[in-house]
C-alpha cells in the first residue's frame, strides 16, 4: 500500500511541474493494478504495473488514440512488459511483447474521469515463449 501511495503522490507532483493532460487510475479485470496514461491527442503513452501470478509485471504501451464522438475514444498500441513472479518452487522472471485495444469514456460536463474497457494480449518471451489472450480489464481514471 505504501508503495502505491508514493507511486500516486510522484504521478500528482509531476503535474505541478508540467500541465499537460494525465490520468491515474486503478485496472480489474483478468489482472489488476495501476495505470498512467499521458495524453498527447493521436498518441497516448501508458504504464500499467498490474498482479497475477503471485507476481507482478510492469507494461508501457505506445497508444493510438482515433476520436469517435460524445466523450468515446478507440485506442490501439504496441507495448512490451517485465515480470516477476514466485510460488511455492516456482518463481522466476518474464520479458513478453503486449498489444492493446480497448475504448475509453471521458465523462461529460468537465467530470475529471475516463472509464475504459480494454484488451491486452501477452507474447511472452522470456522464460518460454507462450501467448496470453486474457487481458481483459475495466480501468477508471482521474484526469488532470
Amino acid at each position: 500500500m505504501k508503495k502505491m501511495i508514493v507511486l500516486l503522490a510522484i504521478a500528482f507532483t509531476a503535474v505541478g511541474v508540467n500541465a499537460q493532460q494525465w490520468g491515474v487510475g486503478v485496472k480489474a479485470g483478468w489482472d489488476y493494478g495501476l495505470n498512467i496514461k499521458k495524453y498527447n491527442g493521436a498518441t497516448n503513452y501508458e504504464a500499467v504495473m498490474d498482479f497475477h501470478d503471485h507476481g507482478f509485471r510492469v507494461l508501457g504501451l505506445y497508444e493510438w488514440d482515433k476520436e469517435l464522438g460524445n466523450g468515446f475514444h478507440l485506442y490501439y498500441g504496441l507495448g512490451a512488459n517485465v515480470g516477476v513472479w514466485g510460488k511455492d518452487d516456482d518463481s522466476g522472471f518474464g520479458l513478453g511483447l503486449d498489444g492493446v485495444i480497448g475504448i475509453e469514456w471521458h465523462l461529460p460536463n468537465d467530470i475529471p474521469f475516463t472509464i475504459s474497457l480494454d484488451w491486452t494480449p501477452s507474447l511472452e518471451l522470456i522464460p518460454s515463449s507462450r501467448f496470453y489472450a486474457k487481458g481483459l480489464g475495466l480501468s477508471v481514471k482521474y484526469v488532470w
